[in-house]
């Protein structure tokens, strides 16, 4: 569900209520989510959502008090995880925040107070006073770039988080399609995700680690994003076009002008471009699919 903010002035959890569906509506949504197996998740932040951040990660005090806010939605929720999406964390000293941060959120998400201690206070982080209630789900959204690996790394960022969400769209050059086959192939070169590998950063980097744990290859845990949306690849200050629409159109097109088409056929199933939009097309979405299982990923 996009998406909760860390209110700037407060820095406090915000848009939770308002932004999610009523409590009749949620408890319908969750019995449906239980019987189909799929994940109900938070997002907080997002493009235009993300200027509480800085402040409140920086903040040792004010995030613990955020982290509660944040496990308290996810319990009454009932929800199966929490997603960041900080749009952008500007120096190394926000991305080393942001790692403890989460670092902290992880020692407390899905877990709630013991029996005769829900008014404990200066709880958070201390396990045996607490008993976990929920399995929670972290993860976080990121635009691929060639030195992001690195930084995750150095902030110790990763080995808090169960997915990464690699954002292979919204790639704007020229006339180029934002989301093309041959872009997610980019991405997932050795050159983009091989330093999400620990053993491979460590070797790099030169560093190693006085403490004996196991080296984790990160890149499980990368998940490719694909756009249900179209952008205009000569206009680009068009607002993108939702799938949806872009497909009713294309039926009402493809039914004047190729009656002989059939709903699901192989000249349907090849499109991916539409009135001057791009998007991702059937044929797109399987290709897509077999390179996020080339490249291990965790799913799409």
């Amino acid at each position: 569900f996009f998406s909760a903010e860390v209110d700037p002035a407060t820095l406090r959890l915000a848009h939770v209520d308002d932004r999610l569906p009523s409590d009749g509506e949620w408890a319908r949504i969750r019995r449906l989510a239980d019987l189909h197996g799929a994940k109900l998740m938070l997002c907080i932040g997002g493009g235009g959502r993300s200027s509480g951040f800085s402040d409140l990660v920086g903040d040792p005090v004010r995030r613990l008090s955020f982290i509660e806010e944040v496990n308290a939605v996810l319990l009454t929720r009932e929800l199966d995880g929490i997603d960041f999406n900080w749009e952008y964390p500007q120096t190394m000293t926000e991305w080393l925040n942001f790692g403890r941060f989460l670092l902290e959120l992880r020692s407390t998400l899905g877990y709630a107070p013991a029996v005769g201690r829900e008014h404990a206070a200066g709880l958070i982080g201390e396990r045996h006073h607490r008993t976990r209630v929920r399995r929670a789900v972290l993860s976080m959204a990121l635009h691929p770039h060639s030195s992001i690996a690195a930084v995750l790394q150095s902030a110790r960022v990763l080995r808090s988080l169960d997915y990464v969400h690699w954002m292979a769209y919204d790639h704007i050059l020229g006339t180029e399609p934002h989301s093309s086959v041959e872009y997610a192939a980019s991405v997932l070169s050795e050159e983009m995700i091989g330093l999400f590998n620990e053993a491979t950063y460590n070797k790099r980097s030169g560093q190693t680690y006085q403490e004996l744990r196991t080296e984790q290859d990160h890149r499980r845990k990368l998940t490719l994003g694909i756009p249900f949306y179209g952008r205009h690849r000569e206009n680009r200050r068009r607002q993108p076009e939702t799938y949806d629409r872009l497909w009713r159109s294309i039926q009402q097109w493809a039914r004047k002008k190729h009656p002989a088409w059939v709903e699901g056929g192989a000249e349907l199933r090849a499109l991916n471009n539409y009135g001057g939009y791009s998007f991702t097309g059937y044929n797109d979405v399987k290709r897509k699919m077999r390179l996020a299982r080339a490249a291990n990923l965790s799913g799409i």
